[in-house]
């Protein structure tokens, strides 16, 4: 499946329901078939169908129904071969030459799906699912502009299908269209207000690229942090792959965790770059500099890497801070991290930090370990926590340290959020909290 595009069960699920002449002993099987598929049960499904086929080899029907409930379970090989099987023994059998365009398509042959869907086509012009066929393999391999205007047309011919709705909305959303997006998947869910790809439509749809956002933090340090504004961006999404940023950032974060324990508030601006490579690889580089207590600056210079695959990430980055005065004080972290999956819409984050801070040389090591879960609704929360040692020049500053966090993100009608993060944390010298309140404003594209 291409870029953005989530892979879908598509309208020929109809064809399990479609009439075959069959024995009277065998309608009860197929009934129990049908409701193994509702249940979910698809290996439950094909035995049936293995059984029917073993006593009348020659029910096409049968086979193409196993073959469609083999497709689902991505034995791609397997399904098409019952596919090919029936085609060969009834050339126009629109059911099998549907259900192999399908496949082809799902297992990434999409030159030879699309040619089998014109195949049905030339059977029956008007199909509906070959024309869908046709114009999600335009979708899945690329051609986003050529299934669009497919599924428009669908669209104009029938007002009332909530999927080519949907379809719709995932090619402009494969595009980067928010507001053309964000109206179809609108239409599909006045349609059928249940569709769960509808609704994950409308979320990714918060998750694409704006060319203008401003974001602002508000915040709240106890242990002598102080109150007040904390960060503010302005970015800009200059391309699908690139995100150019500046910030100003007066917050207390895990880059120098010794400055949030002395409560000293450090202003600092920031430039950044984000690449997004092809989707496997993301690239963030930010530079610039920080005002330190008794005129020091440091020079920040942030670099992260992330490779991300089938849900799976690993990331490694750092922070080097070289300081102004004569003396070696720079300030050195860096971390190593890794997310999975836990279900559709959970996944946990452990990662590993390691820090050297100033002159004196004071080392710390930190794990945390940050779990997500996001809602149909665009909602996110998460929560985290973990610990780590200090040993510092100081021996009352050395020992054990701990951490929680908590946050929360909630959408502002389609495009804006709402942030709420608080983190605590206890020290050898001292414990303290950072509450902050964010909110993100995007300049949708069309």
């Amino acid at each position: 499946m291409c870029g953005r595009l989530q892979p879908i069960f598509l309208s020929v699920a109809v064809l399990i329901a479609m009439p075959g002449v069959v024995s009277a002993n065998d309608e009860q099987l197929l009934l129990e078939a049908e409701r193994a598929i509702q249940l979910g049960d698809l290996p439950q499904a094909e035995r049936i169908y293995d059984q029917i086929l073993a006593r009348s080899p020659g029910e096409l029907d049968i086979r193409v129904k196993r073959g469609i409930v083999r497709s689902w379970q991505g034995r791609h090989g397997e399904a098409q071969s019952d596919f090919r099987m029936v085609c060969e023994s009834e050339p126009t059998h629109l059911g099998a030459l549907i259900g192999l365009g399908y496949d082809l398509a799902w297992d990434g042959a999409y030159r030879e799906a699309a040619a089998t869907f014109r195949r049905a086509l030339s059977v029956e012009p008007d199909n509906s699912d070959a024309r869908k066929g046709i114009a999600y393999t335009y979708l899945w391999s690329g051609e986003t502009s050529l299934g669009l205007d497919v599924f428009e047309s669908l669209r104009r011919s029938d007002q009332e299908d909530a999927e080519t709705a949907v379809a719709v909305g995932q090619a402009h959303l494969a595009m980067g269209h928010h507001r053309r997006a964000r109206a179809a998947f609108r239409e599909a869910l006045t349609l059928e207000p249940s569709r769960v790809d509808a609704k994950e439509g409308i979320a990714a749809v918060r998750d694409l690229g704006a060319p203008l956002e401003t974001s602002f933090w508000f915040g709240n340090t106890t242990g002598g942090g102080g109150s007040g504004l904390r960060q503010v961006e302005i970015s800009s999404w200059v391309h699908r792959a690139i995100r150019l940023s500046a910030r100003y950032d007066n917050s207390l974060s895990l880059d120098n965790p010794a400055l949030a324990r002395t409560g000293q508030e450090s202003e600092a601006f920031l430039g950044g770059i984000l690449s997004d490579w092809g989707g496997s690889f993301l690239t963030r580089l930010e530079a610039g500099r920080r005002e330190l207590a008794g005129g020091v600056t440091q020079t920040l210079i942030l670099p992260e890497v992330t490779y991300l695959r089938h849900g799976f990430f690993l990331k490694g980055g750092g922070v080097i801070a070289p300081s102004s005065n004569d003396n070696d004080t720079t300030d050195r972290t860096g971390y190593v991290g890794f997310g999975f999956p836990l279900s559709k819409r959970c996944r946990l984050e452990p990662t590993v930090y390691l820090s050297e801070y100033g002159i004196t040389k004071d080392q710390e090591w930190r794990t945390n370990v940050y779990g997500e879960c996001r809602g149909l609704g665009g909602w996110t929360v998460g929560v985290g926590g973990g610990g780590g040692r200090i040993d510092a020049a100081i021996d009352d500053a050395s020992g054990r340290l701990w951490t929680g966090l908590f946050h929360l993100s909630i959408p502002l009608g389609d495009f804006h959020r709402l942030f709420v993060t608080v983190r605590h944390e206890d020290s050898p010298l001292n414990a303290y909290t950072v509450s902050m309140l964010g909110v993100a404003l995007r300049l949708p594209r069309n």
